[in-house]
């Protein structure tokens, strides 16, 4: 498992691209009538994702092992390498569609596993 560690200055970054985005679509849709409405949740919606961009300091990029059902080597799917560091994490082989659960344990046993630093 690759776990990747943000810089500050990335989590800022991407914390002001989220609020932005949000705030760029509440000010498109005010002026339409009645779908306005949906400016105030969406700002609320924004302000929600910044918040949580901003306080996570560590995101899994990738994670790869050995299916225990199929013992097939490969990589699990864990997002789009924006997920938040927390285990336990599910995920499923892509050879037999098992489901996994990758915990403490399961990545301590992995010999693949290192953690990395953002660039």
């Amino acid at each position: 498992m690759v776990v990747r560690t943000l810089r500050r200055r990335d989590r800022v970054a991407g914390a002001a691209k989220v609020l932005g985005a949000g705030l760029v679509l509440a000010a498109v849709v005010l002026p339409i009538p009645l779908v306005h409405l949906f400016a105030i949740p969406v700002v609320a919606v924004s302000l929600v994702l910044a918040a949580r961009r901003l306080w996570t300091g560590e995101v899994v990029a990738r994670a790869e092992g050995k299916c225990p059902s199929c013992g097939q080597i490969g990589r699990f799917y864990v997002g789009f390498g924006r997920q938040r560091f927390r285990l336990p994490i599910a995920t499923s082989c892509a050879a037999c569609a098992s489901a996994l659960t990758l915990s403490a344990r399961s990545v301590l046993e992995n010999p693949v596993a290192h953690h990395s630093s953002a660039p």
